[in-house]
């Protein structure tokens, strides 16, 4: 006989909230699909719809398109993971680089499919019930992985914006550098002084602003080397990003300035990862369109053609090639904290 474990009793802080509530919003999943669906269907019906998946399927599986593909795959499975494994261990978290390559592939296709990318929250609940990092710094540390990531998309698209304004690429990279470069040099005096100014608090405090007390204090404490590496992926995974457009460009033959390309795919990147659509699907092809065809003589059913690779090659495909890890994450989920 199976015996059910109660709660009551036992400490609030070792009762933990699952990360996807029982009953989930079925109704955020079917707006945030339904704006992906009604977007692509718009989309389609203002081009020649048979032209796009005729363009589409004869470039799919082009040189330069495994090249993007390829690149891809390299910034998922490499680069990010490794971004995430030194935002824990700045944390004082080592977690090993194996588990975090698992944990960001098997849970792409659950972010995909919960809605307001509520399943981000999985994988600070896989470190938590797994390898005991608290699940406030877990999620703490998703956070700043964000955070980081807007800063580099800002980051890049001023590089781009200066670019344009000085006719000069190398302007713009060098402006947006110092800036970045400014930027890290603040951290530390910032940090001093946020530990400075933040109230003292008991050691072993468990109440919420106790833990997220130790949260800013450990955020704060993170070594300038160690930030620098985290930055410098951020802004490579990006970049890797907007070239892969640029490729895709190139093989449709659309024609458009690398400095315009700079600019406005991170504005494409970050409003297509807003949790309001179906992993950016719609969003994605749509402000691509509206960001870029003027700078360029593309008809709008070739720049749907390329939004659609965008979207395949960024997410499509890594979400396809995750499924078998996502499900054998589930069918191995660890239901309590791991003890050992």
């Amino acid at each position: 006989m199976n015996e059910k474990r109660s709660t009551i009793g036992r400490p609030e802080s070792e009762v933990e909230a699952s990360p996807v509530k029982s009953g989930a919003s079925w109704f955020r999943i079917l707006i945030t699909t339904g704006l992906s669906t009604l977007l692509l269907v718009l989309l389609f019906v203002g081009t020649d719809a048979e032209a796009v998946l005729h363009q589409l399927g004869s470039v799919v599986l082009s040189g330069w398109i495994l090249l993007v593909i390829f690149m891809s795959i390299f910034c998922n499975v490499f680069l990010s993971p490794q971004k995430w494994r030194l935002i824990l261990d700045g944390l004082g978290h080592r977690i090993p680089y194996r588990t975090l390559v698992y944990l960001k592939l098997a849970t792409d296709p659950i972010i995909v499919v919960l809605p307001m990318r509520s399943g981000e929250l999985v994988r600070a609940w896989y470190l938590s019930r797994k390898h005991r990092v608290p699940l406030h710094e877990s999620v703490g540390s998703i956070v700043l992985e964000l955070g980081l990531t807007t800063a580099s998309l800002v980051c890049l698209s001023l590089a781009g914006w200066i670019a344009m304004l000085a006719g000069s690429l190398v302007a713009g990279f060098v402006c947006a550098g110092s800036v970045t470069a400014a930027a890290l040099l603040a951290v530390a005096p910032a940090g001093s002084l946020l530990l400075r100014i933040l109230p003292k608090r008991p050691s072993g405090d468990s109440s919420l602003r106790g833990k997220l007390h130790g949260l800013l204090i450990n955020m704060a404490t993170i070594r300038f080397s160690t930030l620098t590496a985290i930055v410098s992926y951020s802004l490579l995974i990006e970049l890797v990003e907007i070239v892969n457009v640029a490729l895709i460009f190139k093989v449709l033959s659309i024609q458009v300035n690398f400095a315009a390309l700079l600019t406005y795919i991170p504005i494409v990147a970050f409003v297509s990862r807003l949790p309001i659509s179906l992993n950016g699907l719609g969003i994605r092809e749509s402000s691509l369109i509206l960001t870029l065809q003027g700078f360029s003589r593309a008809t709008s059913g070739e720049m749907l053609v390329a939004g659609l690779m965008y979207s395949f090659v960024e997410s499509i495909f890594i979400t396809i090639l995750s499924i078998p890890l996502t499900v054998h994450l589930l069918a191995t989920f660890p239901v309590k904290r791991d003890s050992s």
